[in-house]
């Protein structure tokens, strides 16, 4: 049977104080909070978490519209559904916009949020706005701009 090898005194002076201070390391650093995949819903907003992206995003918002130069305020109610998907940070955080130039007879099409999830829920600011030219009788077709400013809540179905 062979003689067992011995480190010697200066490897192991060097050697120990960097096992401590990688296990130190290793426990200083959080982990990455991840939220829970699934289908989310709350009121007026649903979507789906899947590896901490938000996709399939879905929005129903009352806007506030103003034919420019009428004088005219009156509310719609328009469903957002922005394509593509926002990443979850590491802080449960997200933040993320779309704009979209021209849908039929919409125009400069825009969709913004920004929020966070904590204890299972979503809690978001979201802006959205749009434009479109409107017929009236006594001004003839005239530019109307609309925009929705509203906080959404939203949890996970089970």
């Amino acid at each position: 049977m062979p003689a067992a090898r011995v480190m010697p005194l200066r490897a192991r002076r060097t050697v120990l104080p960097l096992i401590l201070a990688v296990g130190l390391l290793a426990t200083a650093v959080p982990a990455a909070s991840a939220v829970p995949s699934g289908s989310y819903k709350g009121g007026d907003i649903e979507f789906r978490v899947s590896n901490n992206r938000i996709s399939k995003v879905s929005v129903l918002s009352v806007h506030t519209c103003q034919a420019v130069g009428t004088g005219d305020f009156f509310n719609e109610l328009q469903r957002f559904t922005p394509a593509g998907g926002f990443r979850i940070s590491g802080g449960s955080r997200f933040s993320g916009s779309r704009y979209v130039i021209r849908v039929n007879d919409y125009f400069d099409i825009r969709f913004a949020w920004v929020g966070r999830f904590r204890n299972g829920k979503l809690r978001a600011r979201i802006q959205t706005a749009y434009k479109y030219y409107r017929y009236y009788a006594d001004a003839g077709t005239v530019l109307t701009s609309c925009f929705s400013d509203k906080v959404f809540t939203a949890k996970r179905r089970r």
